[in-house]
């Protein structure tokens, strides 16, 4: 299996305010509707699971954690946030990726 890299905004998922056709609701701001998935692409992760799929986004952490990628609501076990900046491994921010990237910009 190959893993896959994926940007998420305008890519994956798509704001309510779009029309994309037949759709399943991702992300809830506040109780209300934020983002979606065409249904095609939501079955197609389904199917390839949260071990081989990497979202790669700017969106900070807390902004990350509204997204429902997998119908048990299993996390994918890695995830580039903050442009690259925050690595999660399995949920939890991997420390060593976060200073190591710190350094770079000092």
């Amino acid at each position: 299996m190959k893993t896959v890299f994926s940007d998420l905004d305008g890519t994956i998922i798509f704001s309510h305010r779009h029309e994309i056709g037949e759709r399943v609701l991702v992300e809830k701001l506040n109780g209300k509707p934020q983002a979606y998935m065409t249904v095609k692409g939501y079955d197609a992760l389904q199917r390839f699971g949260n071990k081989w799929f990497i979202p790669v986004t700017s969106r900070t952490i807390a902004q990350y954690r509204r997204i429902h990628f997998f119908k048990d609501n299993r996390e994918p076990d890695y995830a580039l946030l903050d442009n690259g900046g925050v690595l999660l491994k399995d949920g939890k921010v991997d420390i060593e990726w976060l200073y190591k990237t710190k350094e770079l910009f000092q």
